[in-house]
């Protein structure tokens, strides 16, 4: 797959990290360089160079010895551990012959992702290890059993947050069962940014999992596209896709919301199937969260809620002067019309002299 003419896209894509973090390396090698020509001794070599200098005609009428102590210069005393330091310029050296291919990952048919790019930065780690180690030999802490191990490997995890910061760019090569990228999340922090070339058959969404509100995400079959991982001032993940994927982008410069950041181009028509080991719920879990993720929420529309009921009354508690009174005396029931009008007439009868009708 390195033939591929995507992974040179790629690596052309992630140029200035990439020479940018060259650059440095070859600068910490000089410094080291200096150091242990001008400060680690090597047994009897200035010595020896004096002897060289004067021929053989000095021999038996000079003292190298004497000469090499007039002649040589005031220096600093010699540095402890030199040989760790001498390690530590070897470990530069071999870094910077790797060229480009030291920012090339290719996960084997069957790999793990995640383990192939951690693998990847504890290895270029070690240029910062290099220059930690120096550091701690120059200040007298340098301790072998803590800190040689470091220049076999410094893994992301313990990077400080000054190495972190450093710009970083990686091209990973992996076939498309294989893209599982949840733990890539690990590594998406500060200016770290990703390139993933996959090959073959893969899932129409996976990267929408690792969308965040500061990171470049971006889904395409298109290498030109690349140029929007150029331009980003910050952490991302590019994938270069097959054409039958989903095709989208998540520019944290694109505004203020997410479906403002949020840009598809294009979605896959056919219903996804298992793929490796994700399933065709998982894809389609997938593809539903990109659509939700690009769509505006709809406009509440806010009305006034009805005011609660007011709260009954609560009876206040009787006074004193009116515990002790007498009950009053209750009032007459309210008579029913019909009640009222057969006693008026029962009245009247009673009062009707009938005695002298005849």
């Amino acid at each position: 797959m390195p033939s591929d003419p995507r992974v040179t896209q790629a690596l052309d894509a992630l140029a200035e990290p990439i020479q940018s973090f060259r650059s440095m390396l070859s600068n910490t090698s000089e410094q080291i360089r200096l150091m242990i020509s001008t400060r680690v001794k090597r047994n009897g070599s200035s010595i020896e160079a004096t002897r060289a200098e004067f021929g053989e005609f000095a021999a038996g009428r000079i003292d190298p010895e004497r000469m090499a102590k007039v002649f040589s210069r005031v220096e600093p005393d010699a540095v402890d551990h030199g040989e760790v330091v001498a390690r530590a310029l070897d470990v530069c050296n071999e870094l910077l012959a790797r060229r480009e291919n030291l920012f090339l990952v290719e996960v084997g048919e069957g790999g793990d992702l995640r383990a192939a790019v951690s693998h990847a930065l504890a290895d270029i780690g070690r240029a910062f290890a290099a220059t930690r180690i120096v550091e701690l030999v120059s200040q007298g802490s340098y301790r072998e059993e803590e800190h040689a191990k470091l220049l076999e490997g410094h893994p992301f995890e313990a990077w400080s947050r000054a190495e972190r910061k450093v710009g970083l760019g990686i091209v990973a090569c992996v076939h498309g069962r294989d893209l599982r990228v949840g733990g890539l999340l690990d590594f998406l922090d500060r200016s770290f940014r990703l390139v993933l070339v996959v090959d073959g058959q893969a899932p129409p969404a996976p990267l929408v999992r690792l969308i965040s509100p500061k990171v470049m995400v971006m889904q395409t079959a298109d290498a030109g596209e690349l140029e929007w991982i150029r331009r980003h001032d910050g952490p991302g993940v590019v994938a270069l896709m097959p054409d039958d994927t989903a095709r989208f982008r998540h520019d944290p410069d694109g505004g203020g919301t997410l479906a403002e950041r949020m840009v598809i181009t294009h979605l896959p028509e056919e219903k996804p199937r298992r793929l490796g080991v994700s399933s065709g719920f998982q894809q389609r879990e997938d593809l539903e969260q990109l659509e939700a993720l690009a769509t505006p929420p709809e406009a509440v529309t806010q009305t006034e809620a009805p005011a609660p009921p007011a709260a009954a009354a609560e009876p206040s508690a009787p006074s004193a002067s009116a515990a002790s009174a007498p009950p009053a005396a209750e009032a007459p029931a309210a008579t029913a019309p019909g009640d009222a009008a057969d006693k008026l007439s029962a009245w009247l009868l009673e009062q009707t002299d009938l005695s002298g009708a005849s």
